[in-house]
């Protein structure tokens, strides 16, 4: 699990930002010396004050499809106007668009968009596939 000293490591190697499903305010001060973006996780709006209080410049959104989905994001967006907020959770090819429209600053995809069985068997074909018709499907 992330920690003050994991993420110096990763910064040390280069990473331009850190992501933690929860709020860790001991990430802060790494990510400020290095210059790299911090992402907290929450979700309820006492989750994301104390997000914003202890350092985030974005405020991961978890799990975002079980608890409302882009309408989730577009309430806390109308309580936190100008935050960026990144939708996880069952954030698919098939919802960008309605994330973005709802407010979300971008969305964050695992499973959905990279299959592990496709990244097994090589298949950066379908992996591709996938990723364009994403960005198709938010740029319409």
């Amino acid at each position: 699990m992330p920690d003050a000293a994991m993420a110096d490591a990763c910064l040390e190697a280069g990473a331009k930002f850190i992501v933690a499903p929860w709020v860790d305010p001991s990430l802060a001060a790494p990510c400020r010396a290095a210059g790299a973006a911090l992402m907290l996780g929450a979700l309820t709006p006492t989750e994301i004050r104390a997000a914003l209080a202890a350092g985030a410049d974005v405020v991961k959104i978890f799990p975002a499809s079980s608890t409302g989905g882009p309408a989730h994001i577009k309430a806390l967006a109308s309580v936190f106007p100008g935050v960026a907020f990144c939708p996880t959770g069952g954030v698919e090819p098939g919802n960008c668009a309605a994330y973005l429209a709802a407010g979300a600053a971008f969305v964050g995809m695992g499973g959905a968009l990279v299959d592990e069985r496709r990244i097994e068997a090589g298949d950066r074909e379908t992996i591709q596939a996938v990723a364009r018709s994403v960005l198709e499907t938010v740029r319409s």
